[in-house]
């Protein structure tokens, strides 16, 4: 029961979430596309209300005329002349040319001053918000420094009462807030940041460049313009890399039939699909034990803790693993999850990260003798597309040629650049030269720990990998070649494990067929799987109170090759399904 309560938490937390950052989406789209909307309204406008110039002689008393020059370039009245008139004689109409070109004329006028002011505008709002950022962190830095202190000084006092212990909660209490409070002001102010440059950007650029450039090339300057101030260049280009191979992969989807019918198609394979048909698979192909008789159970339960404990403070209680009040930093958390007894173990840290380079822990754990680096699962919105750049690409790895996911292998060779040299310097000291070396992580970060171990491994460092929902990431040869030191854990029917750019499109096969009997064959993408020896447990029979007891079958990563449409296969995803098991 508590584990269908807890489990119904996370889904309600995990529809909130999803509802608040669609509504921050939303918002930023409309605004972005209300801007467009305006700037287009507004040149319209101009076109159609200028005044209209006349023509040259019989009009000339009532013609409007402009300071320039006249058509055999003496300086005096420039005149535009008019079209011919119709056959009733009624007064002629202006072109669309002249229209266009008396406008810009106007606009080239106004448009020279304002160049500069809007250089200066741009150069002043970043500033202004950049300082106004730098100085809200130095604000709530210095509020919560304060209330650490306050609740330092109390808890060291002699006798703590009732009253002191309500103070206690009380400052614990405002800590959480102070804390959320800054990352949401932070958050508004470089949001409002962005949001004023690309304006202002934008602005600049139409009127520098309005005059040479044609419609269709000012949409394409308001695009590259968008995309330079939003993303960097290697984001936009990821961007680009994950539609493009969307739009592929769900065109056959898009042209088979009408929306209601493909949603009928969808239920069909739902109640047909039901989780006891893969759990049947994995039955028919699976050693089975409990955790409690498996070999390694202590170190399953153990380097889960430093697999969640990447996500940083905000995120573990959000989720609902680390209660709130319990710490005040994201060190303090990872050391937490992990069960270390000072932060001082964790020798680095980055808690950000960016496309490509996920962020990670590295934790000297002297109790246990054995150096963990622990990779951080997806939570930002960089490691998504890192997730979705899920294309397959040649490599070589333990002397065995094969295929590995694109984004995950971008993002082990970077954190091998950065994490290599220090690693190699902790386990040459003498004091650390019978440690064992652990790479964990959850999601995304189980799947970059797998290839930066394959890529360690031949280095002669005793190593093993303990991933937690691991994504399909590599083809089966190197899977099995991974099985000596690679351990995947898949908790329930966790669609992290089964899904693939292969398995997708076996998927859209059923659907297809489902639908109206027409068979989808398309050339099938390279075959990607978990790597290792795979722990597939049932989180229906949960519990932390039996935990030893939980039923485990040892299989590999066969049973894994199809989607399974279940209510539950985001959900047994969530860090904090497989937390439990280090209870």
């Amino acid at each position: 029961a508590r584990a269908q309560d807890g489990k119904k938490q996370s889904e309600r937390k995990a529809m909130l979430l999803a509802v608040d950052v669609g509504a921050v989406a939303w918002f930023a789209a409309g605004g972005v596309a209300g801007g467009a909307a305006v700037g287009v309204t507004v040149l319209l406008l101009a076109l159609v209300l200028v005044p209209e110039p006349h023509v040259v002689g019989e009009n000339a008393a009532t013609g409007m005329g402009v300071q320039g020059r006249t058509s055999n370039g003496a300086p005096g009245q420039e005149r535009f002349p008019l079209g011919p008139g119709d056959e009733l004689g009624r007064p002629r109409q202006v072109t669309w040319e002249l229209r266009k070109g008396h406008v810009l004329f106007v606009v080239e006028r106004v448009s020279r001053p304002l160049v500069g002011g809007l250089k200066f505008a741009l150069f002043a709002t970043t500033l202004g918000f950049s300082i106004a950022i730098a100085v809200t962190r130095i604000n709530f830095w210095v509020a919560r420094k304060v209330v650490h202190l306050v609740g330092s000084g109390i808890g060291r006092m002699p006798s703590v009462g009732a009253k002191t212990k309500r103070i206690l909660v009380f400052l614990r209490f405002a800590d959480e807030v102070v804390g959320y409070a800054q990352v949401v002001m932070l958050f508004a102010l470089r949001f409002a940041k962005v949001l004023v440059r690309l304006l202002l950007k934008i602005m600049l650029e139409v009127l520098q460049k309005y005059h040479i450039l044609s419609p269709v090339g000012l949409l394409s300057l308001l695009g590259s313009v968008v995309t330079g101030v939003v993303f960097e260049e290697v984001t936009w280009d990821a961007l680009q890399v994950v539609a493009a191979m969307a739009l592929q992969q769900l065109e056959p989807v898009a042209k088979a039939a009408q929306l209601d019918k493909l949603k009928a198609a969808m239920a069909g394979l739902y109640d047909a699909d039901q989780a006891h048909q893969a759990r049947d698979a994995i039955h028919n192909a699976a050693t089975t034990t409990t955790l409690g008789e498996l070999p390694d159970v202590g170190d399953v339960k153990r380097f889960v803790g430093f697999a969640v404990g990447t996500y940083g403070q905000m995120g573990l209680k959000f989720l609902g693993i680390l209660p709130y009040g319990s710490v005040t930093s994201d060190l303090q958390a990872a050391a937490y999850c992990s069960r270390l007894e000072t932060t001082r173990s964790i020798i680095a840290a980055s808690w950000k990260g960016s496309l490509y380079c996920p962020g990670y822990t590295c934790t000297v754990d002297a109790k246990h003798r054995c150096v963990v680096v622990a990779v951080r699962g997806s939570i930002m919105p960089h490691d998504f597309v890192t997730d979705l750049h899920c294309t397959s690409t040649d490599v070589k790895l333990l002397d065995v040629n094969g295929a590995v996911h694109e984004g995950m292998l971008r993002s082990a060779k970077a954190l091998d650049a950065k994490l290599r040299p220090l690693v190699e310097d902790v386990m040459r000291q003498d004091r650390f030269a019978d440690f064992e070396l652990i790479l964990t992580g959850h999601s995304l970060g189980a799947g970059v720990a797998s290839l930066l171990g394959a890529q360690w491994a031949t280095d002669g460092i005793k190593l093993r990998v303990f991933g937690y929902g691991t994504p399909a990431l590599v083809s089966p040869d190197l899977a099995a070649a991974l099985k000596p030191f690679v351990r995947t854990i898949v908790m329930g029917n966790d669609m992290v494990p089964r899904f693939s750019l292969r398995s997708f499109q076996r998927l859209r096969a059923r659907v297809l067929q489902h639908h109206d009997g027409a068979a989808d064959t398309p050339p099938e993408d390279r075959h990607l799987c978990v790597p290792g020896v795979v722990y597939w447990m049932d989180d229906t029979e949960a519990s932390s109170s039996h935990l030893a007891d939980l039923p485990v079958r040892c299989c590999s990563a066969e049973p894994f090759e199809d989607l399974v449409l279940s209510s539950s296969m985001f959900s047994s995803h969530l860090p904090q399904n497989y937390a439990f098991l280090s209870a």
